[in-house]
């Protein structure tokens, strides 16, 4: 063994005392790093570095780490900090990295100049609820990143700790004589026929001679009951050898698909983990060691899951990628599963999906916009209908109870068809999952929404999956939200909001139809419905940031300066900042009910801007009463009333623009320009003063 050993671990060198740290043990819940130094330790001691499995429970728990590293040269180094929830790293008293705060696991990074010597690091973290993960690594120019837990030590003395005493048993020695037997031994005992090595780029290959499978007698040699000199023996029991033998004695199966996938399995072992057609899955004896962050969620988050159907389940390029490259879908489960290789693995794609197969689900064609389906999707995967979010992250936003799979990978991962039977009848995919029906008896609970159609519904949600990480987030997910919802009056909302600049001027209706005013540009910006905003992000900790529309089937308006003077009906529009031109606003007058008449000018033209919900019945627009006076006569005014690839007339004063629509109480033109189509009302001041009512519809 002492040859193999030498080959094996010739160039490596051992960094003895290394890998450990001093730790302080706490226990609480909290939303941020606290101040440990105010907080009294459950436990302290010396442990692994940077090791979580010292905690004492799953959840509301933090650790401080402290020890001492060394660089060999002075230089600028690069820390990064990869955890769930937050963590700080410091290095000589100093913050570097700093990743606080409830979130997935993500990394963040921090750079600083360090001199040749000892250095003393800190790391600081706490866990809230689901995942729990911790990596800490350091990365100097023209180097990889290295794990900090591998070069860490409790103090100085512990890093220069001397090697190993040559008189201990275990003590090896690598020389070069046993270093060139061991590789000889490498290939002449059959260690390549199972583990890959290359040396200097070649593939060392096994130069065990073995005698073709069919000539064997499924008796003795690494099949005996007791080890044979000179032949491989497994330990197999009575059972193994029966089965071993009968194996060798049959006939060749034929090459069938369902064989072809057997053999496959059996290969590459996935039945120790995967169960397919009632065969496979954790032996008794091992299944303890399959471990889960989240404990509550039971054997689906700790087993893997069986792979009955996933021919029709995965997007193929994306099987092809798990079955290449392994798969890191489940951050919850401890196992993962490795990666096999193209070349090895690369035709299972086709062969599971020729047995593996789901009746096509029809295409659905909807009568609204794209966007009212999107939005609708957003709806029901929200708190508001199916509450998909109480159980599955998003985008790395936590979920509120278990963090199951991120629901911005499903769609690139799944098939459209196995998606829609899935959440139509879960329990007949994965008997016992703890995934809900939300379609019992294939009936949907939800009759006010596309109506009440499963496959609809089912369908709305895909279109909107299908932004990935581009989606917005569901309604209702996030934390600190502080969702204002108008019921009596209006509600205004000044502050940062997105699409309507760093003066946006939100206005919420109890109507469930808003607006956001960009009070830099002097425009509408945004129309929406549903739910108003969510304060959270600016009422909270230092405000800062943009906040959207929380609601749905948003209206994004052009952008420019709302009137202009032409000298001909075909000039080009000004694009100048409006405040060049001589726009100021003027402020705003409320009614007895908050809502807002937005007062600006142009030039000597005053505008008196009055936007206002309308519904008629189930259906609510908003329209808009726009003002225009001025104490002289004004030759020229337009108003500019909709910008888009495309804008079309229709009946009784309405036009569609880009899916949506617009009726403007007096003749209005489109024209060309700049390849969009614009739409134009010309203004005359009858006794100095104007009026045009616009109504916009989704």
């Amino acid at each position: 063994w002492r040859q193999l050993a030498s080959y094996l671990l010739q160039g490596l060198k051992g960094v003895p005392g290394q890998g450990s740290t001093r730790y302080a043990y706490y226990e609480g819940s909290w939303e941020k790093l606290p101040d440990f130094s105010r907080l009294k330790p459950r436990a302290a001691g010396t442990g692994p570095a940077f090791d979580l499995s010292l905690a004492g429970r799953g959840n509301n728990f933090g650790f401080k780490f402290e020890g001492v590293f060394r660089v060999e040269k002075d230089d600028n180094y690069t820390f990064t900090l990869t955890s769930d929830d937050g963590s700080r790293l410091e290095i000589d008293g100093k913050v570097v990295v700093n990743h606080d705060g409830i979130h997935a696991t993500t990394t963040a990074r921090g750079s600083v100049r360090l001199t040749r010597g000892v250095h003393r690091v800190a790391v600081f973290y706490f866990q809230g609820g689901g995942e729990v993960s911790l990596q800490v690594q350091m990365q100097s120019p023209g180097s990889g990143p290295r794990d900090l837990a591998e070069m860490v030590a409790v103090d100085e003395a512990a890093l220069d700790r001397k090697p190993a005493d040559k008189k201990d048993e275990d003590y090896l020695e690598v020389q070069p004589a046993l270093v060139k037997r061991g590789r000889e031994l490498f290939t002449s005992l059959g260690c390549a026929s199972c583990h890959s090595m290359k040396v200097e780029g070649k593939t060392l290959l096994s130069t065990l001679k073995a005698p073709e499978l069919g000539q064997l007698k499924g008796e003795g040699g690494c099949l005996s009951v007791k080890a044979v000199k000179g032949v491989p023996w497994y330990g197999v029991n009575a059972a193994q050898r029966r089965a071993l033998a009968a194996g060798l004695k049959a006939p060749a199966p034929a090459k069938t698909p369902a064989n072809q996938i057997s053999q496959a399995m059996t290969t590459f072992n996935c039945y120790a983990c995967h169960v397919r057609d009632k065969v496979g899955g954790p032996l008794p004896e091992l299944n303890a060691y399959f471990q889960t962050t989240q404990p509550e969620m039971g054997d689906e988050a700790r087993i893997p899951p069986p792979i009955d159907g996933v021919g029709a389940k995965f997007n193929p390029d994306y099987f092809r990628k798990i079955l290449d490259q392994g798969s890191h879908d489940r951050p919850y489960m401890h196992t993962r599963m490795p990666g096999f290789g193209q070349a090895n693995v690369g035709h299972l794609v086709e062969v599971f999906a020729s047995v593996d197969r789901l009746p096509a689900v029809p295409a659905i064609k909807f009568e609204k916009a794209e966007r009212v389906i999107i939005s609708t999707g957003r709806r029901l995967v929200g708190n508001e209908a199916l509450g998909c979010i109480k159980c599955h992250t998003f985008n790395g936003v936590k979920a509120e109870g278990t963090q199951g799979m991120d629901m911005t990978i499903l769609t690139r991962r799944l098939r459209r068809d196995w998606f829609h039977a899935y959440i139509l009848e879960p329990q007949k995919f994965r008997p016992g999952t703890r995934m809900p029906t939300a379609f019992p008896d294939g009936k949907s609970l939800l009759d006010d929404i596309l109506d009440g159609k499963p496959a609809s519904q089912i369908e709305a949600m895909w279109v909107y999956l299908s932004e990935g990480t581009q989606a917005r987030l569901p309604v209702g997910m996030g934390q600190r939200s502080i969702v204002l919802n108008p019921t009596e009056g209006a509600i205004l909302y000044r502050n940062f909001i997105q699409g309507a600049g760093a003066r946006g001027f939100g206005v919420g209706y109890p109507e469930k139809v808003h607006l956001a005013f960009d009070v830099n540009e002097l425009r509408l910006a945004l129309l929406w419905q549903g739910a108003f905003i969510d304060a959270g992000k600016h009422w909270t900790d230092r405000g800062s940031g943009w906040e959207g529309p929380l609601g749905d089937n948003i209206l994004k308006l052009h952008g420019g300066p709302p009137f202009a003077v032409l000298k001909k009906a075909e000039d080009a529009w000004p694009t100048a900042a409006p405040r060049t031109l001589g726009y100021r606003f003027r402020g705003y007058r409320l009614s007895s009910d908050d809502r807002p008449t937005f007062l600006y000018s142009f030039g000597e033209i005053h505008i008196e801007d009055f936007p206002n919900p309308a519904v008629s019945g189930k259906e609510a627009t908003l329209k808009r009463v726009l003002t225009v006076s001025a104490a002289r006569p004004v030759e020229g005014l337009y108003f500019r009333a909709a910008v888009g690839k495309k804008i079309e007339a229709l009946k009784e004063g309405w036009f569609r623009i880009d899916g949506w629509k617009l009726r403007i109480s007096v003749p209005a033109k489109v024209r060309q320009s700049s390849g969009n189509s614009e739409l134009l009302v010309p203004l005359t001041l009858k006794e100095g003063k104007a009026q045009l009512t616009l109504e916009y519809a989704w």
